[in-house]
């Protein structure tokens, strides 16, 4: 089933949404997924709206990340950041959330006696999970816009940029 429409939580604010969306032609309500952890108030709005309803919102991320990843490019290009003061101390940075593994592994594999690494660098384009993230259904996983090699892309960049600082 196609979801078109998803909500986190199925409050007051949500169901305007859906009232104002139900008034318009051609509004189809089964493209509708809310995620809501009452069983009453989820049976109460199916019944209303003729919506599908779930207690698990990570099945209306999922419905979203399939959509954005339908619309995204197969390449993304996420610039990494690095500076370093002499050999001992070397600051990096991600554009988004990189999972802590990720931060480890890139602080294992530097040359530097320290390397700070920042997340939220320039800006954020979401999380950055590792693959076995994916098997495992998190939110993260399932609301990120990238591939299950993500984190190791990642963690081979800013280990080569860090690399060709320290000279």
């Amino acid at each position: 089933m196609k979801t078109t429409l998803g909500f986190f939580g199925a409050g007051k604010m949500a169901e305007g949404i859906l009232a104002a969306a139900a008034c318009q032609t051609g509004f189809d309500p089964q493209t509708v997924l809310m995620a809501e952890k009452i069983p009453a108030r989820a049976k109460e709005l199916a019944k209303r709206y003729h919506v599908r309803t779930t207690p698990d919102a990570r099945e209306v991320a999922r419905a979203a990340r399939i959509r954005r990843m339908a619309n995204h490019p197969d390449y993304h290009d996420l610039p990494i950041y690095a500076i370093s003061i002499g050999k001992s101390l070397a600051f990096g940075g991600f554009p988004g959330e990189p999972f802590n593994d990720i931060g480890k592994a890139v602080k294992k594999a530097s040359p530097f006696t320290l390397t700070i690494l920042s997340c939220l660098t320039n800006g954020s384009r979401g999380y950055f999970p590792f693959s076995d993230s994916f098997k495992e259904g998190g939110y993260e996983a399932a609301t990120s816009p990238f591939g299950e090699t993500v984190a190791d892309d990642l963690i081979s960049g800013q280990t080569k940029l860090l690399k060709s600082l320290y000279r």
